[in-house]
């Protein structure tokens, strides 16, 4: 039986299992991306006028490779992992070329972005060093945090994303597939974004490139006990203080160039300082022992 997408995503309000688990059926909709996995099977997403869904297979079926923009027609079954609802295929035939669909502009991940290709505006890298390719999973996970959210961004090695070269700076837009990954019930957390290509993400129009060779800023001691001077040749408007998630501790707004921050109110570990020079950014990292 052919059904609307739309019909096959509902999940239980409670427990968000979803409660078209098991049905087998056929979905008609357009591809909106290239094959994301990480290994020789098949995970891509597709979508229709009523909502979208990410596809999954252990191989590729009946010798077709998804490609972005692609009218397609599947049949398989509805099923869950760690939160996504996913269809899993037994055959794949495409009828046509068909037309790329546009993202939709959002400001929060949740079950309504999952498996729908989105865009999430002014986001920065909370730790660069996490964009790290040495990893042998084929695939990482960084954050990104626009000073209201943090998001998790995955990035497979399938994408062009997977180099140390693609690393973003400063503020940038990003396009991806929303996706889920809560091992455990009930499914309304673990949220994320899968960008599926350079092209997902572009330098935010309006936003000046942080770069700390423009904004010399020094931080002492590191690791630090009960304080730590944040130095800096032009004044400092604002600083922020979160831990590695994104989640804002406290802040101070110095309009001075010598800041010193009482770190009494915060445990030990590794903490984010997000130092505004005017309209500009420059993120440190410092620990606290």
């Amino acid at each position: 039986k052919l059904y609307k997408i739309r019909e096959v995503k509902g999940n239980y309000a409670i427990t968000g299992i979803a409660d078209s688990i098991n049905t087998y059926c056929l979905l008609k909709g357009v591809v909106q991306s290239g094959n994301l996995s990480k290994n020789s099977s098949l995970f891509y997403a597709l979508q229709d006028s009523t909502g979208a869904i990410t596809v999954t297979s252990n191989s590729v079926t009946n010798g077709y490779n998804p490609a972005v923009g692609d009218s397609v027609e599947l049949r398989g079954t509805v099923l869950q992992h760690n939160g996504l609802t996913h269809f899993t295929i037994d055959s794949a035939s495409k009828i046509s070329n068909g037309s790329e669909i546009s993202p939709v502009t959002v400001s929060s991940l949740n079950e309504t972005t999952e498996s729908e290709l989105v865009t999430m505006k002014v986001f920065s890298l909370i730790d660069p060093t996490k964009w790290d390719t040495t990893g042998a999973n084929g695939e990482f996970t960084v954050k990104a945090y626009n000073s209201i959210d943090t998001i998790t961004l995955v990035i497979f090695k399938s994408t062009d994303l997977y180099d140390n070269a693609a690393k973003p700076s400063g503020y940038f837009d990003i396009t991806g597939i929303g996706s889920q990954d809560q091992p455990i019930g009930p499914y309304f957390s673990g949220y994320t974004l899968i960008p599926r290509s350079l092209n997902d993400i572009t330098h935010a129009s309006g936003i000046p490139v942080q770069s700390e060779n423009d904004f010399p800023i020094n931080i002492f001691p590191n690791p630090a006990s009960n304080s730590i001077n944040v130095i800096s040749a032009d004044k400092i408007t604002e600083i922020e203080v979160t831990d590695i998630t994104g989640k804002l501790l406290f802040e101070q707004l110095p309009g001075s160039t010598n800041v010193s921050l009482d770190l009494g109110s915060i445990n030990a570990g590794v903490y984010i300082l997000r130092i505004n020079i005017g309209n500009s950014l420059v993120i440190k990292q410092f620990i606290k022992d």
